[in-house]
């Protein structure tokens, strides 16, 4: 089974993107019988990361508290 998202990038190196939008594709690792693993596809790169530590990072990211 193959899984794809497609997620329209915002900005690249603080620069907004313009159309054609870029996207960020991530895909379930075709070759591992491990389901925590993810495949991250940008600009021309794959990178192969675990989906809980994808998880986390984003989470932390977006867990800012202003005071």
């Amino acid at each position: 089974m193959k899984i794809t998202t497609e997620i329209d990038l915002f900005e690249i190196d603080g620069e907004q993107t313009k159309v054609p939008i870029p996207t960020l594709v991530v895909k379930n690792h075709e070759l591992s019988s491990r389901s925590a693993i993810v495949v991250i596809s940008v600009g021309g790169h794959r990178y192969s990361v675990e989906a809980t530590e994808l998880r986390q990072a984003i989470e932390n990211a977006t867990n800012i508290r202003r005071y």
